[in-house]
């Protein structure tokens, strides 16, 4: 963390917390019946899947930032010298 007043000062998250542990116990949180569970068990329709099996989704390898170069490192095979 630092200060925008003390532009050189900083503070690290364990000089914060100075080797305290940090919890939080919850109590009385009401359980919710299984059923009223609609999601948990149930197949779900995946949203990309049309996409992805019709070939329109874009992955990050189709996509092409202007300005991109390309560069190839090409090694030579060795050949045994001949004779």
């Amino acid at each position: 963390m630092s200060d925008p007043a003390k532009p050189g000062a900083s503070v690290s998250y364990a000089q914060l917390v100075e080797g305290k542990r940090i919890e939080k116990h919850r109590s009385n949180i009401p359980v919710k019946p299984v059923t009223e569970f609609h999601v948990i068990g149930q197949k779900q329709r995946r949203k990309d899947g049309l996409d992805q099996v019709t070939g329109k989704a874009a992955y990050a390898g189709d996509r092409l930032p202007a300005g991109l170069l390309h560069a190839r490192i090409l090694i030579g095979l060795r050949r045994a010298p001949s004779g």
